[in-house]
């Protein structure tokens, strides 16, 4: 019996860039053509505040990073509910990681950071699990 192949994403960062990286392919017309439904598109309007959020944690003062740090983390969180829901989306982003079982997305970068440190040890359980 084979092992699931599961792919992670690691925090916002990792999925920003994911998305970055392969908007084209999620999201083939820019102008809302016949292939993009109603859901297609909404997710791309929440992805596209989502790179804002992301872009907006990185500057700025440093005595409100916290704060949008986690306006980040709450936009992923959003981005990834409203991603589980999108068929289309769901297909596309499968097909580009190579088909994996399931797609598992934590928080933060810790959960990474704690199986690069104790590879013999499970992951902690991610906040959203995705199927195809």
């Amino acid at each position: 019996m084979s092992e699931d192949k599961i792919y992670n994403f690691f925090g916002w960062h990792q999925f920003k860039s994911f998305l970055s990286m392969n908007h084209h392919k999620i999201f083939p017309s820019v102008t809302g053509g016949p292939e993009e439904t109603g859901t297609l598109l909404h997710l791309r309007d929440k992805i596209e505040l989502f790179n804002k959020i992301c872009n907006n944690a990185h500057g700025g003062c440093p005595c409100n990073k916290k704060k949008r740090v986690q306006q980040a983390v709450d936009s992923y969180k959003e981005v990834v509910n409203d991603f589980s829901k999108t068929q289309e989306a769901r297909s596309t982003v499968f097909s580009i990681l190579g088909g994996p079982t399931a797609i598992h997305f934590y928080e933060t970068e810790n959960a990474l950071a704690l199986k690069q440190s104790q590879p013999d040890q499970a992951l902690p359980e991610p906040f959203a699990k995705v199927s195809p």
